[in-house]
């Protein structure tokens, strides 16, 4: 029982672990680099803007 009781608390280390290095990591990128991209890119598709190609070429948007 005890061996069993030991492996939970690994269990919930490990994962809280992973949940702070995440969070942390998450904010520092927020913060650097920032989480979105902007308004014009984003209407225009991230597909083409990002990629450089298109995902669904049979359903492309005209230019605005």
């Amino acid at each position: 029982m005890t061996l069993l009781i030991n492996r939970c608390i690994g269990i919930a280390a490990m994962g809280s672990f992973t949940v702070v290095v995440s969070l942390i990591g998450w904010n520092i990128i927020k913060a650097t680099l920032g989480l979105r991209v902007d308004p014009e890119t984003e209407q225009r598709g991230l597909d083409t803007t990002e990629m450089g190609m298109t995902a669904y070429p049979e359903n492309v948007l005209k230019e605005f």
